[in-house]
């Protein structure tokens, strides 16, 4: 239990790291004052124009950031057993559902392809278990490759060699 809370807390430093830069917060200012004393004689020097006080623009939002959690093999009964917190935690303030379900037949990498596209494996032809780098990265949209294709910045991070056959070429920063 102890690696995978150091793995989620790794996977949030790493994603915290990948944010865009949150943007400086501006601040109305008072009407500009004169302070220069009035005289006669004409001068060159620049003075002070009284105008409306200014406004600040809204400061936008950040983006929001979004972290896909999967945990090999878990089955939420399980989880809903456990003594898990953190997890918890993380699942009460964000999305989640107890009621997913995963593909027939329940193998990692066609069911993790199948998360990340939305494609059943004939869909996505991710149909095999195993690292097999010769056959290419999935052929298929997963929510990385849109996300970046939007303009977004998107980062896996994994613990199975084989799920880099998810990370098509350019779907990650």
């Amino acid at each position: 239990m102890q690696r995978l809370l150091l793995t989620l807390a790794l996977a949030a430093l790493v994603l915290a790291g990948c944010a865009a830069p949150v943007p400086p917060t501006l601040t109305a200012t008072s009407a500009p004052v004169s302070t220069a004393a009035p005289t006669a004689t004409p001068t060159i020097t620049a003075t002070a124009t009284l105008t409306s006080t200014p406004t600040a623009t809204p400061t936008p939002l950040p983006p929001s950031k979004v972290v896909v959690i999967s945990i090999d093999g878990l089955r939420p009964d399980g989880l809903l057993q456990a003594n898990a917190p953190n997890i918890f935690a993380l699942a009460k303030r964000g999305a989640y559902t107890w009621k997913a379900q995963t593909i027939f037949p329940p193998v990692t990498l066609p069911s993790h392809a199948s998360m990340l596209t939305g494609y059943t494996p004939e869909g996505h032809g991710l149909t095999w278990n195993d690292n097999l780098p010769d056959r290419g990265a999935i052929a298929v949209p997963t929510i990385l490759s849109i996300a970046r294709e939007a303009g977004l910045r998107t980062v896996m991070i994994t613990g199975k060699e084989k799920f880099r056959q998810l990370n098509a070429p350019g779907s990650t920063d």
